[in-house]
């Protein structure tokens, strides 16, 4: 093999790489982002309905069950309203809130990111798993 042509393989296998990283990076960024996303919209439910029976905390409900906007079925939608109530109580926001932060978002592996942020001014983590319910890894009451 030639020198000009082992020299294109190199750069080729070092384009492929490089692209491959580059992609993944943005997978994740993506990721990254989808949680906040979530984080962000079932806080923003809790500022505007406590735990009320409007249409945003419905909506922070079906998010933080499963990252969706609407559950369809009604027993679903039971079960995620009361492990939902649960989880509000345990972290302290069960109630209207006056604002939050969500400040960062950290991959732990196996589809897991931690969100980090404020909420009052009290710091707290969830552990947002890719389309299951989040729970507490510090709450603002803790």
């Amino acid at each position: 093999m030639n020198s000009r042509r082992r020299s294109a393989l190199v750069l080729l296998a070092a384009l492929v790489a490089s692209t491959l990283f580059g992609c993944a990076k943005y997978q994740q960024t993506q990721a990254n982002d989808k949680a906040k996303f979530r984080v962000k919209g079932i806080l923003e439910g809790v500022q505007k309905g406590g735990a009320g029976t409007s249409a945003d905390v419905q909506q922070s409900i079906c998010l933080w069950y499963n990252g969706k906007i609407l559950i369809n079925d009604v027993d679903t939608l039971a079960r995620a309203w009361e492990k939902y109530t649960a989880w509000q109580i345990e972290g302290g926001i069960a109630r209207k809130i006056s604002g939050f932060t969500v400040l960062s978002a950290e991959p732990m592996g196996s589809g897991v990111i931690h969100v980090s942020g404020t909420i009052e001014g009290s710091p707290f983590t969830m552990k947002v798993p890719e389309g299951r319910p989040i729970s507490w890894v510090k709450s603002p009451r803790s």
